[in-house]
């Protein structure tokens, strides 16, 4: 049996009442925000702040687990290997990074 859900009705004293199926009391009057504060849309910018914060911590998580992943796959890779080879770095490397770490410093102070 299919279930229909008819518009809200005012009753005598004039608040709306829930569609048909499901009841629960009249309905909060419009206008209101979720928290019943009082006009407003709802929005909550300390909830928003949380949710930032706590999609924030998930990303940082999940980095860390690839980058403990990639490096437990290294050190296993270059324990168990006889085929493994280090690989000399080129002093511009070491150039660079010396520049870029004298630039980072320079612009703290």
């Amino acid at each position: 049996m299919a279930t229909t859900l008819t518009p809200p009705k005012p009753n005598r004293t004039g608040e709306r009442l829930r569609p048909t199926p499901g009841g629960g009391g009249p309905l909060p009057p419009r206008g209101e925000g979720r928290d019943g504060g009082g006009g407003g849309n709802g929005w909550d910018p300390h909830s928003a702040v949380q949710r930032y914060k706590l999609g924030v911590w998930i990303g940082i998580g999940g980095i860390v687990m690839m980058f403990a992943a990639f490096t437990s796959a290294m050190v296993v890779r270059s324990g168990l290997s006889g085929d493994w080879r280090a690989i000399d770095l080129p002093r511009l490397l070491w150039l660079s990074t010396a520049v870029l770490l004298t630039s980072s410093f320079s612009i703290e102070k």
